[in-house]
C-alpha cells in the first residue's frame, strides 16, 4: 500500500467470508514522512509539557507547536478537506498531527490509529497503539479540533510500553514482520 495515499488502511481480509467488524475496533494507516521541520523535541516518550496539567487532560503531556495544515489557514488543505466527511476529516487531522509529534520526539511510526469522531470535538480513544518499523507501543492522545472540524486546537499524547509481540494478533495490530 503506498504510504503517499493520505487515505486510511482497511487490513486485507482472506479469502473466506469476511467476519463483521467489530464497531470499537482500531483501525491503522502507514505514517506519512515528515519532509522538513526542526526536531525540538527529546528522546523516545519524551513529550513538551506546554499546556498546564489539568483534569480534562487525563494527565498527558500537552504539546508546544501544532503541526496541522489546517492550522495554518492553507486555503488549499482546507478546499480538500471541505469534501471529506468531518468524521474521517477528524481522524486525518488527529492522525497528521500523532504523526509529526512521534517524530519530533524521536519514532518512526510506520502505522498509526486512524480513529473516526462520530459526534463532538475531542478525540480521546480508551485504547489506542502506533508501531515503528519493528516495535508496537501503547498510546493514549487527547486530540480536540475546532466546531467544523478543519483545526486541531489542542493536541497531548503519552507513549506507554511496547506492546510483545504474542500480544499483537488479540488486538488486532498488524503484524510487522
Amino acid at each position: 500500500m503506498d504510504a503517499k495515499s493520505g487515505g486510511k488502511v482497511d487490513l486485507p481480509a482472506p479469502a473466506e467470508k469476511q467476519k463483521p467488524k467489530q464497531a470499537n475496533a482500531l483501525k491503522f494507516r502507514p505514517a506519512k514522512v515528515s519532509k522538513s521541520r526542526s526536531k525540538s523535541a527529546g528522546t523516545p516518550g519524551s513529550t513538551n509539557a506546554a499546556v498546564p496539567a489539568s483534569p480534562i487532560y487525563s494527565g498527558l503531556p500537552g504539546v508546544r507547536k501544532l503541526y496541522s495544515q489546517g492550522a495554518t489557514g492553507d486555503a488549499l488543505a482546507t478546499s480538500s478537506m471541505s469534501e471529506v466527511p468531518r468524521d474521517q476529516r477528524v481522524a486525518n487531522l488527529c492522525g497528521s498531527v500523532l504523526n509529526e509529534e512521534l517524530q519530533g520526539a524521536s519514532y518512526s511510526p510506520k502505522w498509526l490509529p486512524s480513529i473516526p469522531l462520530k459526534v463532538g470535538n475531542v478525540l480521546n480513544p480508551p485504547v489506542a497503539a502506533f508501531s515503528t518499523a519493528t516495535t508496537w507501543y501503547r498510546l493514549s492522545f487527547r486530540c480536540e479540533v475546532d466546531a467544523d472540524a478543519t483545526r486541531v486546537l489542542s493536541f497531548n499524547f503519552r507513549v506507554g510500553a511496547e506492546i510483545p509481540p504474542g500480544e499483537w494478533a488479540g488486538l488486532r495490530l498488524p503484524s510487522l514482520r
